[in-house]
Protein backbone atom coordinates (compact mmCIF):
# COMPACT_ATOMS: atom_id res chain seq x y z
CA UNK A 1 0.00 0.00 0.00
CA UNK A 2 1.18 2.85 -0.95
CA UNK A 3 0.69 6.02 1.53
CA UNK A 4 -0.24 9.50 -0.35
CA UNK A 5 1.78 12.40 -0.81
CA UNK A 6 0.79 15.51 0.88
CA UNK A 7 1.75 18.58 -0.87
CA UNK A 8 1.56 22.03 1.21
CA UNK A 9 3.04 24.84 0.95
CA UNK A 10 5.08 26.88 3.69
CA UNK A 11 4.83 30.85 3.66
CA UNK A 12 7.58 32.79 4.65
CA UNK A 13 6.75 35.98 6.99
CA UNK A 14 8.92 38.65 6.76
CA UNK A 15 8.75 40.65 10.02
CA UNK A 16 10.78 43.63 8.74
CA UNK A 17 7.48 45.85 8.86
CA UNK A 18 6.79 45.33 11.86
CA UNK A 19 6.54 48.19 14.03
CA UNK A 20 8.81 48.55 17.63
CA UNK A 21 6.80 48.29 20.37
CA UNK A 22 8.07 50.78 23.30
CA UNK A 23 6.69 53.10 25.47
CA UNK A 24 5.73 56.73 24.27
CA UNK A 25 7.60 59.24 25.96
CA UNK A 26 5.31 62.23 27.81
CA UNK A 27 6.16 64.33 25.15
CA UNK A 28 4.48 62.06 22.77
CA UNK A 29 1.68 61.60 25.00
CA UNK A 30 1.30 65.33 25.30
CA UNK A 31 1.24 65.67 21.89
CA UNK A 32 -1.66 63.59 21.29
CA UNK A 33 -3.41 64.98 23.98
CA UNK A 34 -3.29 68.18 22.32
CA UNK A 35 -4.51 67.05 19.06
CA UNK A 36 -7.38 65.71 20.41
CA UNK A 37 -8.24 68.55 22.46
CA UNK A 38 -7.76 70.74 19.31
CA UNK A 39 -10.61 68.24 17.90
CA UNK A 40 -8.99 65.88 16.01
CA UNK A 41 -10.41 62.18 16.02
CA UNK A 42 -8.65 59.41 17.17
CA UNK A 43 -8.15 57.87 13.92
CA UNK A 44 -6.31 61.11 12.63
CA UNK A 45 -3.92 61.31 15.17
CA UNK A 46 -3.09 57.71 14.98
CA UNK A 47 -2.46 58.08 11.45
CA UNK A 48 -0.51 61.53 12.05
CA UNK A 49 1.95 60.24 13.98
CA UNK A 50 1.52 56.30 12.97
CA UNK A 51 0.69 54.99 16.34
CA UNK A 52 -2.39 52.40 16.79
CA UNK A 53 -5.70 54.08 17.30
CA UNK A 54 -6.67 52.19 20.32
CA UNK A 55 -3.14 53.25 21.84
CA UNK A 56 -4.39 56.64 21.35
CA UNK A 57 -7.83 56.11 22.46
CA UNK A 58 -5.84 54.77 25.79
CA UNK A 59 -3.62 57.91 26.24
CA UNK A 60 -6.73 60.53 25.79
CA UNK A 61 -9.26 58.62 28.40
CA UNK A 62 -6.17 58.08 31.04
CA UNK A 63 -5.67 62.17 30.68
CA UNK A 64 -9.55 62.75 31.23
CA UNK A 65 -9.46 60.19 34.33
CA UNK A 66 -6.22 61.57 35.67
CA UNK A 67 -5.74 64.85 34.21
CA UNK A 68 -1.92 63.86 33.62
CA UNK A 69 0.15 62.03 30.57
CA UNK A 70 2.81 60.97 32.85
CA UNK A 71 3.34 57.50 34.43
CA UNK A 72 0.91 56.88 37.61
CA UNK A 73 3.02 55.43 40.89
CA UNK A 74 2.08 51.50 40.76
CA UNK A 75 0.58 50.95 44.54
CA UNK A 76 3.37 48.07 45.20
CA UNK A 77 2.54 45.19 48.08
CA UNK A 78 1.16 46.06 51.42
CA UNK A 79 3.34 46.08 53.85
CA UNK A 80 2.62 43.82 56.73
CA UNK A 81 4.06 46.31 59.52
CA UNK A 82 2.45 49.96 59.74
CA UNK A 83 3.55 52.97 61.50
CA UNK A 84 2.07 51.71 64.47
CA UNK A 85 3.73 48.20 64.89
CA UNK A 86 7.35 49.49 63.60
CA UNK A 87 6.68 51.92 67.08
CA UNK A 88 5.81 49.35 68.80
CA UNK A 89 8.61 46.75 67.59
CA UNK A 90 11.19 50.05 68.11
CA UNK A 91 10.05 49.97 72.01
CA UNK A 92 10.63 46.42 72.08
CA UNK A 93 14.22 46.61 71.02
CA UNK A 94 14.91 49.33 73.21
CA UNK A 95 13.46 47.83 76.09
CA UNK A 96 15.71 44.74 75.80
CA UNK A 97 18.75 45.90 74.33
CA UNK A 98 20.65 42.74 74.33
CA UNK A 99 17.77 40.20 73.12
CA UNK A 100 18.82 38.16 69.74
CA UNK A 101 16.24 39.04 66.85
CA UNK A 102 14.64 35.29 67.59
CA UNK A 103 13.60 36.58 71.04
CA UNK A 104 12.28 40.45 69.47
CA UNK A 105 10.09 38.06 67.14
CA UNK A 106 8.49 36.11 69.99
CA UNK A 107 7.86 39.33 72.11
CA UNK A 108 6.85 41.57 69.34
CA UNK A 109 4.37 38.65 68.09
CA UNK A 110 2.98 38.05 71.37
CA UNK A 111 0.99 41.07 71.48
CA UNK A 112 -0.15 41.06 67.78
CA UNK A 113 -3.15 38.76 65.78
CA UNK A 114 -1.30 38.40 63.05
CA UNK A 115 2.13 36.67 63.11
CA UNK A 116 5.02 37.85 61.53
CA UNK A 117 8.52 35.88 60.70
CA UNK A 118 12.22 36.89 61.80
CA UNK A 119 13.30 38.28 58.61
CA UNK A 120 10.09 40.97 58.54
CA UNK A 121 11.49 42.09 61.72
CA UNK A 122 15.12 42.37 60.73
CA UNK A 123 13.65 44.21 57.37
CA UNK A 124 11.95 46.53 59.41
CA UNK A 125 14.68 47.63 62.11
CA UNK A 126 17.19 47.85 58.90
CA UNK A 127 14.69 50.32 57.84
CA UNK A 128 14.74 52.22 61.24
CA UNK A 129 18.44 51.92 61.21
CA UNK A 130 18.48 48.96 63.92
CA UNK A 131 21.71 46.73 63.39
CA UNK A 132 24.19 43.89 64.49
CA UNK A 133 21.60 42.73 67.86
CA UNK A 134 24.44 42.42 70.73
CA UNK A 135 23.54 38.79 71.70
CA UNK A 136 23.04 37.98 74.81
CA UNK A 137 26.05 36.59 77.36
CA UNK A 138 26.83 33.05 78.40
CA UNK A 139 27.40 31.98 81.59
CA UNK A 140 29.77 29.27 81.61
CA UNK A 141 29.62 26.96 85.12
CA UNK A 142 31.72 24.16 86.30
Amino acid sequence: MRLPIIKFRVRCLLFTNMPKTRELSEFERGRIVGAYELGHRYAEIARKWNHDESTVRRIVQKYNKHKTVTNLKGRGRKRLLNEHDVRQLKRVVTSERRAALAEITDSFNQCREKQVSSVTVRRSLHDEGYYGRVPKKKTFGN
